[in-house]
């Protein structure tokens, strides 16, 4: 899963950098610790400090996932995104149980979205080098919509 991580957390870098974002992230091999998230694209312009991406990524159990979502949700970001690999009835349990705890939550930013990005397990990718992704995106409100399934080259 390290290797995923690496992958993952370097594909974001790069579209944050190419937004002219500050990029920060976790990574253990340059000596870089997490900065309250495993990556985030903060917005300096204009004198601004505007994190614009939240992003945790966990490859564990649901319990794991939902630990690290509830992260996502103390943040004021413009895009929160959780990264995971569950099978597809624990991502539905998921769903469920973060669609409620966004609803609930008191302390909100009207027009942040929430995405959760599913790579299912030993589905990641398949011999022509694609990665099967399906995604999910929440509103402030807890409303789910379904964004369906795409595949990224990796």
């Amino acid at each position: 899963d390290d290797v995923w991580t690496a992958w993952l957390l370097a594909y974001f870098s790069t579209m944050g950098s190419a937004r002219q974002f500050n990029v920060r992230r976790t990574d253990t091999h340059r000596g870089e610790c997490e900065f309250l998230v495993d990556l985030c694209w903060i917005n300096e312009s204009n004198g601004a400090y505007v994190m614009e991406l939240a992003l945790e990524c966990e490859w564990g159990e649901k319990e794991d996932v939902l630990y690290d979502f509830c992260k996502l949700i103390h943040l004021k970001a413009g895009l929160k995104v959780m990264v995971c690999a569950l099978s597809d009835q624990s991502k539905e349990d998921l769903l469920e149980q973060v669609r409620v705890r966004v609803e609930r939550n008191r302390f909100k930013v009207t027009d942040e979205q929430y995405l959760i990005i599913n790579l299912p397990g030993s589905e990641r990718s398949d011999q022509t080098g694609q990665l099967r992704v399906t995604g999910d995106e929440l509103n402030t409100s807890g409303q789910k919509k379904a964004l369906g399934e795409v595949s990224v080259a990796c």
